[in-house]
This record gives structure tokens, sequence and C-alpha cells, in this order.
């Protein structure tokens, strides 16, 4: 990825807030679930200071969490930042995909995870690096110093695991409403949770 050049600058990655499908564990990328009761609970007391710029996927969880978080901010929505597309599998729980015939052994390695008449899987990592691309062109252009991106789990990890390289997709994992914050100072990241531990 080719980083645009700023002296400082610090980026909230937040994976959306509880849908009824996440408290039921069943996949959901291009479906457009609300949040949940729940979800909007958890967020809705958690208002936190408005950075320069909010960068939103366009789907419903993600718009009605940034509303939540940031309610003094509107988000720019970016079509890159969408969740993975699950084809046929969109929906279902890993309990209810096991029980399709051919997939009895779907996810017992995570490296190979097909999701039938979905979106490839380097296809999606690469999209949602060009969608974090085009975030940092847009911190670049209104020089900002300071973001938040509202997203999905995937995209996330897929941002997280191109930016360091070394480390495992799967270590990048966040719970709905949470996420990690992201510094970067020139060209180089460095990475904590958001919000910090204990906070």
């Amino acid at each position: 990825m080719s980083v645009p050049f700023n002296p400082t600058r610090t980026i909230a990655l937040v994976r959306h807030g509880k849908t009824a499908e996440n408290l039921k564990g069943a996949y959901i990328g291009r479906l457009d679930p609300p949040l949940c009761p729940q979800g909007v609970q958890e967020l809705a007391s958690r208002r936190l200071s408005c950075p320069q710029v909010v960068v939103s996927s366009p789907m419903l969880r993600c718009l009605q969490t940034a509303a939540l978080l940031y309610p003094n901010c509107q988000p720019v929505i970016l079509a890159d930042l969408q969740e993975r597309d699950f084809g046929l599998l969109e929906g279902l729980t890993h309990r209810e995909i096991i029980r399709k015939p051919g997939l009895e052994d779907w996810g017992m390695d995570p490296s190979r995870m097909p999701f039938p008449g979905g979106e490839e899987e380097a296809a999606f990592h690469r999209r949602s690096v060009r969608g974090f691309g085009a975030v940092l062109e847009l911190l670049a252009q209104k020089q900002a110093s300071s973001g938040a991106v509202i997203t999905h789990g995937g995209v996330i990890m897929s941002i997280l695991a191109d930016l360091f390289p070394s480390s495992s997709f799967y270590h990048w994992q966040a719970s709905c409403g949470s996420g990690w914050l992201l510094t970067q100072a020139g060209g180089q990241f460095d990475v904590q949770p958001f919000p910090a531990e204990g906070g």
C-alpha cells in the first residue's frame, strides 16, 4: 500500500455494533440488518469526541454505529469498506453451514473457507486495502490529523494484516463496537486496542 505522508495522525478502526445476526453467530456480509437493541444500548453510552474525518461503510449497521459514537459528525461513505460478500452462506451460522451437503468440513481449516457464490478471499482483501488507501488519501486531502473508520470485522482484519504482514489475519479480530487505534508517523504505523483496555 502506498501511504500518503503525514507527520502524525490517529485513525480509529471500529467494528459496527451488534445486530441480532451477530448475537446468533451468523455470517452477514451484504445483508443489511440494523443494530439490535443491545447493540444500540452498548454504543449509546460511549459517545466519543469527533475526529476531523469520519468514514463509514454504506451498510446500515455501520451508519447507525457512526451516528451513535460520533453524533455530531457526518460520515463520508466508501463502498470499498463493505464486508465480504458471503454468497449462499449469508445469514447462516456455522452449525447451519456444515449441515449443507458438501460443506460438512467447512471451517475446519480457517485458511480455506470458501463462500459459494460469494466474494473470493483475495479479491476481498484487495478491496479492503484499497478502501483504506482511499481513507488515507481523504485524510491527506483534508490535512486531517485524526480520523475514524466505521466498518466490519473482516475489513479491519484485512487492513491490519496488510499493514503488519508478519502478523496473523485472525490476530486482528475485534468484537462489535470495538477495534484498533492506529497512530501514523510518516509512513510507519503503531497500533493499540480501541477503546483502550481498561478504558
